[in-house]
């Protein structure tokens, strides 16, 4: 396609098509529309915005092993022991399951920093409410047909302790070969099973008695938490921007499709917040002493992007995402 077409589009310049997040420039070529307009995300109460695509938040080449937040925050998640994009242009961060991981230091300030005692007194609970957003797929298990058995990606915390402490709390939200998965490592870990009627994306894995994601499989993800009450459905979740119906659940109450009571106390148990948040690794870590303690027991994940939100999104908006997430990297 010659430049001048190009530059006959309302988009002025290359460098202003570079600067859409990497979009394929397939996405304009053929093009004789006056105008190309991409869906925008959600900017309300958007905290991290971490996007393997976009060149402003990560480029293999000049900064391997930092993710940027592109939300305007501010925020980097260090990206340790090597994890990157495997190919320029694959648009996605490789976590191998053997030491990967990255980190996120939050602010004193912001909404998901714990607060309370960092000796284990008095503790107060602030994060009432949050959505968590997620492309991402997982690699196959030799040539089983199915997905490595540490296939999870999600977002986890340690509150800061001065010692160790088994009571130690924090928060966990990820989307895994076991679905959809909320605890804040006080109550139970509650869980929504994926769906029986989207084969394109999930299958019945025999062994493990359970529908899970196909291996290198591309998903969009979505869960929101809403603590304000314990009497409804506060676990909400959404797969390419929409509900389903979950074959099971576990750790809650009152399932319904793809929603789920967290029936743990949620003015005493919960146990929201963190010094420090983490990707790529197990729940079990621990935070002592003002640092993070990292286990060995990393976990396998391809992950193109990843949204914290301090707000419960509404099903459209979800949607939304979704939207802006295809309308610049192609159909999922």
């Amino acid at each position: 396609m010659a430049i001048e077409k190009i530059n006959s589009l309302a988009l002025s310049s290359i460098a202003e098509i570079n600067s859409t997040a990497k979009a394929s420039i397939a996405k304009f070529n053929g093009s004789e529309a006056a105008s190309v307009s991409l869906t925008d995300y959600v900017s309300s109460g958007l905290e991290m915005h971490f996007n393997a695509g976009d060149e402003n938040s990560y480029n293999s080449s000049t900064t391997p092993s930092t993710w940027t937040d592109i939300s305007s925050n501010g925020y980097s998640m260090t990206l340790n022991n090597g994890p990157t994009e495997p190919n320029a242009g694959d648009n996605y961060i490789q976590f191998d399951g053997v030491d990967d991981y990255g980190e996120i230091i939050v602010p004193s300030s912001d909404y998901f920093y714990g607060e309370g005692s960092a000796s284990g007194g008095s503790e107060t609970h602030d994060q009432d409410q949050y959505s968590f957003i997620a492309v991402c797929s997982f690699p196959e298990s030799g040539s089983t047909g199915y997905v490595v058995s540490d296939a999870y990606c999600g977002m986890t915390c340690r509150r800061r302790r001065q010692t160790y402490s088994s009571s130690t709390r924090g928060t966990l939200i990820r989307f895994s070969l076991y679905g959809f998965q909320h605890s804040n490592y006080y109550g139970a870990l509650a869980s929504l099973k994926p769906p029986s009627n989207m084969s394109t994306y999930f299958h019945y894995n025999s062994s493990r008695s359970q529908y899970e994601i196909k291996p290198d499989t591309k998903v969009h993800v979505a869960a929101t938490i809403d603590l304000t009450s314990s009497t409804t459905n506060n676990f909400i979740c959404y797969i390419n921007g929409q509900t389903f119906t979950a074959t099971a659940s576990t750790g809650g109450s009152n399932r319904s499709g793809s929603s789920l009571n967290l029936s743990y106390d949620t003015t005493s148990q919960i146990k929201d917040g963190s010094q420090y948040w983490h990707h790529g690794v197990s729940p079990l870590n621990t935070t002592y002493n003002g640092n993070p303690v990292v286990s060995s027991n990393s976990l396998s994940t391809n992950t193109y992007e990843l949204m914290m939100y301090n707000r419960v999104l509404t099903q459209a908006e979800v949607e939304q995402n979704f939207d802006a997430y295809v309308d610049r990297y192609g159909s999922i």
